[in-house]
């Protein structure tokens, strides 16, 4: 596309700044591991391999992505 994809990133990363607040004070997307984090989570990990870095001021978001990462479920999609 024209604008090389800016609309479509910036609204990856408003949605990542709202999961970042709503981690406030928990681990997991419903303070317990569920269905939201195996749907959602992967989605988020993946974004790396797309060239979109997540930005630094997104602590809890990278913190949750480590708690996911280390689960054995999860440990399968990094490559």
């Amino acid at each position: 596309p024209e604008d090389g994809g800016k609309p479509q990133l910036v609204g990856i990363l408003e949605s990542l700044a709202y999961v970042d607040r709503a981690l406030a004070g928990r681990e997991y997307l419903i303070d317990r591991f569920t269905y939201g984090d195996i749907a959602f989570g992967p989605r988020v990990i993946m974004l790396d391999e797309l060239g979109i870095s997540l930005p630094h001021d997104l602590v809890k978001v990278r913190a949750w992505i480590d708690r996911l990462k280390r689960r054995p479920s999860l440990q399968n999609l990094e490559r």
